[in-house]
């Protein structure tokens, strides 16, 4: 049992490394080398074949892993955060919160319409 802790601890390790080391050349990648235009400078040549979404579903799609993740990683790994009291707590925390961002944007967002 111990061994494949260390097994798993050295495999999240690698990963972590690997992740560092890609990081710089993505970025350069990203900044340097691929043009990105949006919003008044948004031309169809980038997205031809996606047309313009809307804000609602664009806001939902990107603060929608906010909540989905952590939840996602409570039921896989869920001894981790049910055994340890603190865990718990900031972890209900930030799930309320995102949670109550999304309710009071998304609501927002259609009273607005």
């Amino acid at each position: 049992m111990v061994h494949q802790l260390e097994d798993i601890q050295a495999y999240n390790d690698n990963i972590s490394n690997v992740i560092i080391l890609i990081s710089p050349v993505t970025l350069l990648v990203l900044l340097l080398i691929t043009p990105a235009p949006y919003g008044r400078y948004h031309n169809y040549k980038w997205f031809s074949s996606v047309q313009d979404i809307s804000g609602r579903l664009g806001w939902l799609v990107m603060e929608s892993p906010n909540i989905w993740v952590p939840a996602l990683v409570i039921w896989i790994y869920p001894c981790r955060f049910t055994s340890n009291l603190p865990n718990m707590v900031l972890m209900s925390l930030y799930l309320i919160h995102y949670f109550y961002r999304y309710v009071k944007i998304m609501w927002g967002m259609c009273k607005i319409k």
